[in-house]
């Protein structure tokens, strides 16, 4: 698969994952629905460039049978204005089967 394609397919998984309704809640447990609203905001400012979404990775792990995509965190708490020593590392790893990249990715 041609690197362009697979940074689409990848920019792809990522966004789906940080615009799902399951990612804000744990990444802001005791946030006000003004900051929620707000946190959604930013992920929206995003857009569908895939190089936006690119920026917030910090690693991928291509295994057999497996992606993995860890995000970095101290973008993440620049995106959000959050506080980077807070333990988010768990949130910001995003695992799917491999074949995901070549289809619509489904959290397991």
């Amino acid at each position: 698969m041609p690197a362009v394609e697979l940074e689409s397919k990848v920019a792809h998984v990522i966004a789906k994952q940080l615009t799902a309704p399951s990612f804000i809640g744990p990444l802001f447990p005791d946030a006000t629905a003004a900051e929620i609203a707000d946190a959604e905001a930013k992920i929206d400012a995003i857009g569908d460039r895939s190089t936006s979404w690119l920026e917030l990775i910090k690693r991928i792990d291509l295994n057999a049978g497996e992606l993995n995509i860890c995000l970095d965190q101290k973008r993440i708490a620049t995106l959000f204005e959050r506080d980077s020593n807070e333990q988010l590392q768990d949130l910001l790893t995003i695992k799917a089967p491999s074949r995901s990249v070549n289809a619509e990715w489904k959290p397991n």
